[in-house]
Order: C-alpha cells, then structure tokens, then sequence
C-alpha cells in the first residue's frame, strides 16, 4: 500500500515538523485523536502487506490562501522566502539547500519513528521550466549551466535522504513515482521529466540511490488522443531499470485506461517489469482480481542488495485432519538466519503433487504475517 503521509506541506501522522492536515479533521494542525499512519501499519502488517509512506514533496500548497496558523507552523508560513507561486499553487525552492535539509528532516521523522517497509517520493521535481529562481540560481549556481543545476539539486536531495534512512533502516526500501516520460525518443513525445521538470529518475537508478522507481505511465494502449501508447513507454523503462525494481503506475482513474487494466497488466508482465501500482485504490477496489489476473495470492519480489539470506523454513511443522476435508497446519517459529533476520511472512503452499512446486503461483495458497504459526484449510471438492 502506498499510504499518502504528507500531501501539501502536512502530515497524516504525529509529526513535530509539520502540522496535522486538514483532511482528517477540517483544520489545519488540529490533533485528529488518532494516528492514521500506525493504524495502517498495525493492520497492514497483521495481513502481511507492505505500507510505503507517499511523500509529496516541493509542492506544498493549493490555491492562493495562504495557510492558517498551526502548530507547528506550516512551512509556507515559517519559510516564505522558501516558496515560489506557480499559477496559484505554492512549491519550495529546489536550489536552495535549507529546503533539501528540511525534506529529509520531515522523511526522516517517519523513518525513526515509524516500522514502515518504504518511502516513496512524489512532485520530486520543479513544477517546470518556467519557474522563478534566478536569485536562487545567482546565489548557488557556481556558474553551472541551470539546467544541469536544477537537476542536481533535486538529485542531491535523493541521495542524501536515502543514505541517511538506509543508515537507519538498511531493510528500508525507497522509491519514487517520476513522471511517465523520460525522455522523448522515436514517436513518444510528451511532458519530459529530465529536461522540463528536471527530474534526472534513471541516474537515481544508476546511481543505485533508489530501489524502485513507480514512473506514472498514465495511459492506455496504442496512440490515442494523441497519448504515448502504453507499452512503448513501459518498454522504456523495463530496458533502463539498471537492475532495480520498476512498477508501472497505470491511471486506474481514466475511463479508457480502467477497460483495459488486465491488457496492461499482460504487456506489463510480457516486458520483465517487476509490477504494477494502480492510481487509487478507490477505482480498482471493485475489481481487485483484475480480470482473472490477481486470482492468486502473490510475494512482493525480492530485493537482493537489500538482504540476499532466505529465511529459515519453520520449526516442528504438523498437519492434523481436524474433521472431514478440514486441516489444521501449525509450525513454531522460524529460528533467525545466519545475517540474523527472521522471517516477516510464511508462505502457505497446496498441491495435488509431491513434491509441492512453489514456483507455481497456482499453489500459492496463502501468506501470512509472522505472527501467524497455524493455518485452518478447507479443501473444497
């Protein structure tokens, strides 16, 4: 689950660096009485799923309105002379290094304080090339060329947050959703995120500072409306991953692009990427299987430069006939491996053959959390 933490400056988790957002209770730094954020955790970890914190980042404010007074102040408010309007939207100053500080301060907080499994980074880039920093620039640019500039200082940013959570965290797996182009090339042209938005994705793949990146290929297949097809751009980026993982965002929100989810999922899988994310959850939450295509239960894919060891099997493993085709599995908890880490999930496999193929997804009945040591199966006749 990617889980929206911070939206325009705010934070939907107890923060000491931003305020409360308003969404939760109409006003900005009010104390919701809860913790959105270690609710999800609690009740995701206890299904065995994953929760990444979605951080949005320079974008900080909607509308002209300034914020109202919160505490602690919203950053638009502590740090003016931070922000740049853009058409009516408010969005910090890449080019000036307080900012990149800031950012990885308020990530960090999650870090620390909370068991989450990733970060992912969202309006990581300038708005676009129109965009008010000559002071910035004349300040810090050191003579660079601005947009080589520009770049680097959204990427100084990348690299300093992911050596600074991974220090904490190294199990921790940071990404980003970059914009759906890269780069035009052959008949695929659209808003670039390299040389418009600045927004240098693939050197963060190279430069192994990202484990995954989630590129918004909002799309459908072939050329409509004038719309990059689909499975040019998700080549693209199967063929520029550099080794790390890549999750074709699909805009589940557009009409034409809903009807075709299962075809995407397919290309997807038929180009090597290792997923796909679905923009939102609310337009895909009544067809979960996907036309047949999530009938099975699934492994997020491993990461093997954050932890190559594979778990202990479990201890003591029995299987008890409980009553007529009912069958009550337990087993004790894994012992730790040799780097230390126990298992966070166990893999429940049923087949008609021995031995039981677990590369077969067919067999994959269910994955449990860690806390889970028994399992009751029904086999239907």
């Amino acid at each position: 689950i990617f889980f929206q933490v911070r939206g325009r400056g705010d934070a939907l988790y107890r923060s000491s660096v931003e305020p409360w957002s308003d969404v939760l209770t109409g006003t900005l730094g009010k104390d919701p009485g809860w913790d959105p954020l270690q609710f999800l955790i609690e009740e995701a970890h206890g299904r065995a799923m994953e929760v990444h914190a979605w951080f949005n980042t320079f974008y900080v404010r909607s509308g002209k309105a300034e914020p109202p007074p919160s505490e602690p102040r919203h950053v638009a408010l502590e740090h003016p002379d931070w922000t740049v309007n853009v058409e009516g939207a408010t969005w910090l100053d890449p080019g000036i290094p307080a900012v990149g500080k800031f950012l990885v301060k308020a990530g960090m907080e999650i870090v620390r304080k909370y068991e989450v499994d990733g970060i992912q980074f969202d309006f990581m880039r300038y708005p676009g090339a129109q965009f008010s920093d000559d002071k910035t620039y004349k300040k810090y640019g050191n003579g660079n060329p601005k947009d080589n500039w520009r770049r680097e200082n959204i990427s100084r940013i990348i690299r300093s947050f992911y050596d600074s959570a991974t220090a904490v965290n190294p199990a921790l797996k940071i990404g980003s959703a970059p914009i759906g182009i890269y780069m035009n090339f052959g008949a695929t042209k659209g808003l670039q995120g390299f040389s418009e938005l600045y927004q240098d994705s693939r050197a963060w793949l190279r430069e192994q500072v990202q484990d995954y990146v989630a590129p918004q290929v909002y799309w459908s297949l072939g050329d409509q409306r004038a719309d990059p097809d689909f499975s040019v751009v998700t080549k693209d980026w199967a063929n520029n991953a550099s080794g790390r993982h890549v999750y074709i965002g699909i805009g589940a929100y557009k009409a034409d692009v809903h009807k075709q989810i299962p075809d995407l999922i397919d290309v997807s899988r038929s180009l090597g990427v290792a997923g796909n994310s679905f923009f939102r959850y609310e337009n895909i939450a009544g067809a979960s299987d996907m036309g047949g295509r999530y009938r099975y239960p699934a492994n997020i894919p491993p990461m093997p430069w954050k932890d190559n060891v594979p778990p202990n099997p479990p201890a003591n493993f029995s299987v008890e006939n409980i009553h007529d085709d009912i069958f009550r599995l337990q087993w004790q908890k894994s012992s730790p491996a040799t780097d230390g880490d126990a298992p966070e999930r166990y893999n429940v496999y049923r087949a008609e053959r021995h031995p039981v193929g677990i590369d077969d997804a067919s067999n994959l009945l269910a994955v449990l959390p860690a806390t889970a040591l028994e399992f009751l199966d029904t086999i239907m006749q």
